[in-house]
């Protein structure tokens, strides 16, 4: 299975597990209904914010569902709460860099 198929499966998975269909989705997210049906197609890959959105309204750890395993993952856990928040402000700083130049 592709890492697309699997994030479209996780996305769909966790709308079961909290009972809300695309239209609630979309609206959780602010996304367009448009959006999430053509997430849930394949027919587009959200935006690193979109995941981020989606990840939120779905309560599902981000990571996750951009369709990677704990296993290829860092334990970050294993960070004290101030190297933790370093990690997460660098990672914003990679995302937020890439967007500006897309």
């Amino acid at each position: 299975m592709d890492i697309n198929q699997r994030r479209i499966d996780r996305i769909r998975q966790s709308m079961l597990n909290i009972g809300i269909n695309s239209r609630e989705l979309a609206k959780r997210t602010g996304l367009s209904e448009s959006s999430i049906s053509r997430i849930l197609s394949g027919e587009i890959v959200p935006r690193q914010r979109n995941f981020m959105a989606l990840a939120t309204a779905l309560r599902v750890d981000y990571v996750w569902l951009m369709g990677y395993d704990e296993s290829n993952l860092i334990d970050i856990d294993k960070l004290t709460p101030a190297n933790r928040a370093r990690l997460r402000a660098y990672y914003q700083g990679l995302l937020d860099s890439q967007e500006d130049r897309s």
